[in-house]
C-alpha cells in the first residue's frame, strides 16, 4: 500500500489542490468536500452503473468511501502515553469531519482502485500481491487520471520557472516592497494566535478587495488557487503554518493572482488615452465614455479595454501594483489604520492632485467601472436594435393586410 500511495502521490497532490480551490462553496481551500470528491470521480470517468461490469462503481459507493475515510480515531483515554493522546487530539482538531485532508484523499483513491480492479482478489498466477496492486494503480492512472482537465495537473513550479523567477519581476516587486511588507505585517498582526502573527486566506482576500482587482466568482477561485499554490508545501497538514502565507509566499500569491486574473491594456491604448497610470487611464476612459454617442463609446471601449495578451508578468506588475496600492489607499480613506498599526499610504502612492480628486469621493477608477459602462451601452444598443426589429415586423404585418404608406 505504501508503494501504491507513492506511485499516486505526485499526481494526486496537484489534483487535490485543484478541486479544493475550484469549489467556492467549500469553507476551506485546502480540504476536499463531498461535492468536490464526486466531481473528481466524474471527471475521471470512475462511475460505472453496470452491475455486471468488473468496474461497477456508483455514487453510493463513492459516498461510502467518503464516510469511511473521514472516520477519525478518538484518543484512547486508557492509554498511558500522554504524548500519543495529545498528538491524536491535535490531529482530530485540525482535520475537518466533513472533508478530506491530503492523506484521506490518497486513501480514498486507493479504495476506488480496489473497487474498480478487485485488488482484494488473489493476484494472477506468477504475480505477487504487491506487483498486482502496483499494476492496478498504473492502470487507474492510464485509464482514469489521464482524463483529468489540464489545470488539475498543473505543476506548482511551472509558473515560477516560466514567469516569476526573473530579475525584471524582482525589480518591480522591490520598488513596492516597503508598502507591501507593512500591509502584510498589519494584516498578520490582526490575526494573532498564541502570540504569533498569521496571514490566512481571509486576509489575502480582504487585501485583494481593497485593491479593486478582485470581482466575481471566477476571481474568488483564482484567489483561492493563488493562495494555495503560492505557499510552501508542508508534509505535516496539522502544522498551523500549513494554511498561512509568509511574506515571500504572499508576494508569490499576489503575482499568481495578477497573472491569471488581472487584465491590462496595451501600451498603444495607454498612449491613445494619454495616460501612463491605470487609475488615470480608467478614470479618463470612464468619463469620456459616459458622454456622447453610445455606439462610438462601445467601439472605443472594446478597443481600448482589449487585454494585452503578450504582456509579461513584469509588465503586468509594473502597471497593476501602483494601481492596486492607489485603490487600496482610496478604500482606506488615505492611510491603512488599525488598532495596532498605521501604514502611511499617501506618501509616494497618490499625488496631491489625486488626493484632492479621489479621497473621500465617489470615483470611477477601475476596469470594472469601464466594463460596466460597456455592458450598459451594449444592452442599450441591443434594446434599440430589438425595438427597430419589432417596428419592422409591425410594418410588414400592416403591408400584408393592405396597410397604406408602409414603405
Amino acid at each position: 500500500l505504501k508503494k501504491a500511495a507513492e506511485e499516486l502521490y505526485a499526481t494526486l497532490v496537484p489534483v487535490m489542490e485543484h478541486y479544493a480551490t475550484e469549489n467556492v462553496a467549500a469553507l476551506s481551500c485546502f480540504d476536499l468536500n463531498l461535492t468536490s470528491w464526486l466531481e473528481f470521480l466524474k471527471d475521471t470517468d470512475c462511475f460505472d452503473d453496470d452491475k455486471n461490469s468488473s468496474g461497477f462503481f456508483t455514487t453510493e459507493h463513492a459516498q461510502r468511501v467518503f464516510v469511511q475515510c473521514n472516520v477519525e480515531v478518538a484518543a484512547d483515554t486508557s492509554n498511558n502515553d500522554a504524548g500519543r493522546r495529545t498528538a491524536i487530539a491535535k490531529l482530530a482538531k485540525a482535520n475537518a469531519d466533513d472533508s478530506f485532508c491530503r492523506y484521506e484523499f490518497i486513501e480514498a483513491v486507493l479504495r476506488v482502485v480496489d473497487a474498480k480492479y478487485d485488488v482484494g482478489d488473489s493476484p494472477p498466477p506468477g504475480t505477487t500481491r504487491e506487483d498486482h496492486l502496483l499494476d492496478c494503480v498504473r492502470r487507474f492512472k492510464d485509464e482514469h487520471l489521464s482524463k483529468l482537465p489540464k489545470d488539475a495537473l498543473e505543476e506548482v513550479d511551472d509558473f515560477r520557472k516560466r514567469h516569476l523567477y526573473f530579475e525584471s519581476v524582482d525589480k518591480v516587486l522591490w520598488r513596492h516592497d516597503r508598502l507591501l511588507k507593512e500591509i502584510y505585517k498589519t494584516y498578520a498582526d490582526l490575526n494573532m494566535h498564541a502570540g504569533r502573527s498569521s496571514f490566512p486566506f481571509e486576509s489575502f482576500l480582504k487585501f485583494l478587495q481593497g485593491c479593486s482587482i478582485y470581482a466575481g466568482a471566477e476571481a474568488h477561485v483564482t484567489a483561492r488557487r493563488a493562495f494555495v499554490l503560492g505557499r510552501t508545501r508542508f508534509v505535516d497538514n496539522i502544522d498551523a503554518r500549513f494554511k498561512e502565507l509568509t511574506y515571500v509566499s504572499f508576494l508569490e500569491a499576489l503575482c499568481r493572482f495578477v497573472w491569471r486574473e488581472v487584465q491590462v491594456p496595451s501600451q498603444k491604448a495607454l498612449e491613445e488615452v494619454g495616460e501612463g497610470e491605470l487609475t488615470n487611464f480608467y478614470e479618463k476612459l470612464h468619463r469620456e465614455s459616459t458622454t456622447g454617442d453610445a455606439i462610438r463609446a462601445i467601439e472605443r471601449l472594446r478597443r481600448l479595454l482589449a487585454p494585452d495578451r503578450d504582456a509579461s508578468l513584469a509588465r503586468k506588475l509594473e502597471l497593476v501594483l501602483p494601481y492596486a496600492l492607489q485603490c487600496f489607499s482610496i478604500s482606506c480613506g488615505g492611510d491603512f489604520v488599525t488598532k495596532l498599526h498605521t501604514v502611511k499610504m499617501n506618501h509616494g502612492v497618490l499625488s496631491e492632485a489625486q488626493k484632492a480628486r479621489w479621497l473621500g469621493k465617489s470615483v470611477k477608477l477601475t476596469r470594472a467601472a469601464c466594463e460596466h459602462v460597456l455592458a450598459l451601452d451594449e444592452f442599450k444598443a441591443l434594446a434599440h436594435a430589438t425595438d427597430k426589429k419589432d417596428m419592422l415586423a409591425e410594418m410588414v404585418e400592416l403591408a400584408e393586410v393592405g396597410g397604406k404608406g408602409v414603405w
